[in-house]
């Protein structure tokens, strides 16, 4: 049932478990500058999404690999990045991202 509603809202490529996760760091100016755009996204989104600051990453956020910040990605209902945003850092890059699922 779920999948039928990924597909209805253009989601195809996403399961049910998987989340877009934002990892930012506090004083980072391009953190500071996507913040916005990111709650924007959120804001009308209807995909699962998280938000982590770098000093609040897990040991299991910690495997993804996360090397700069900003960085977007999205993890598997098991905890593997499945895909990193690599788009233009604005709602609307987000937006066609996801949709490219």
């Amino acid at each position: 049932m779920f999948s039928h509603l990924l597909r209805f809202v253009g989601l195809e490529g996403m399961s049910n478990g998987d989340v877009v996760t934002y990892f930012h760091m506090k004083g980072c100016p391009h953190c500071t500058k996507f913040n916005p755009e990111w709650d924007k996204f959120t804001a009308g989104s209807k995909v699962k999404t998280r938000k982590v600051e770098s000093k609040e990453m897990t040991p299991k956020d910690k495997k993804l690999g996360v090397s700069g910040f900003p960085t977007v990605v999205l993890v598997g209902a098991n905890g593997e990045k499945k895909k990193e945003f690599k788009g233009e850092r604005t709602k609307a890059g987000l937006e066609k991202w996801v949709k490219s699922l």
